[in-house]
């Protein structure tokens, strides 16, 4: 009696497991993680933009896509620049705010640099780009994929704008030579003799001649020179 009872309860669970195993529900929320879209792709920033030259109270800068992939460098066609003073408000993105100076948010062709103007003397600011292919009106991800909506600063999915530089003094250049001067001062003072030398021999070729000098009496000979 006892070995039938539990040949009974045995194959209860058994028919239990089974169930459970065929349970379409538990399929689903196994199948769940894979079938829920991956956004790494996406997550691919555009690089950098460079900066070719600046003012007091402009900017000019174009994309870098030296180290894109292929395909975003195949795809893209025009970029828009994005930028805004660092610090103020949220972080950079695609609103208006962002396109308030003369030359951002507009479309400007892939092998052109932009002047972004109107920016305030002593302010910092960070600028970003986002690439477009006006073959087909959308907006490229890093990676060369398109972003599927028509609202690239749409929040329920990844930006499109790329990797903002970092902040830009709105300022006249230091002289490059002044910048030596200073790089050998500093390094004298800390006692990093081999970059000192290496600031040294930049300055010497440009304030100190190098080849051998004239004795005195050669230079200035005493027949030259007369009384009145």
């Amino acid at each position: 009696g006892e070995g039938k009872g539990s040949g009974v309860g045995g194959g209860r669970r058994t028919k239990e497991r089974e169930t459970q195993n065929s349970n379409p529900k538990d399929d689903t929320t196994s199948s769940s993680p894979s079938s829920s879209p991956s956004r790494s792709s996406t997550s691919v920033k555009t690089p950098i933009p460079c900066i070719l030259c600046r003012t007091p109270t402009s900017v000019v800068l174009r994309p870098n896509l030296d180290d894109c992939p292929a395909l975003l460098r195949h795809r893209a066609t025009h970029f828009e620049v994005y930028g805004k003073c660092f610090g103020a408000g949220v972080s950079l993105s695609m609103t208006k705010t962002s396109t308030s100076y003369p030359g951002t948010g507009a479309f400007i062709p892939l092998s052109d640099s932009v002047e972004i103007s109107g920016l305030q003397r002593n302010d910092t600011y960070v600028f970003a780009v986002a690439l477009y292919d006006s073959r087909v009106g959308k907006y490229l991800y890093g990676n060369g994929s398109y972003c599927k909506s028509d609202d690239p600063a749409s929040s329920a999915q990844p930006s499109v704008l790329g990797r903002h530089t970092p902040e830009v003094m709105m300022a006249l250049p230091l002289p490059i030579l002044y910048c030596w001067t200073h790089l050998a001062l500093q390094a004298c003072r800390h006692q990093q003799w081999h970059v000192a030398k290496r600031a040294v021999s930049v300055l010497m070729a440009h304030f100190i001649s190098q080849k051998v000098a004239a004795p005195l009496w050669q230079a200035n000979p005493a027949d030259e020179l007369s009384l009145h």
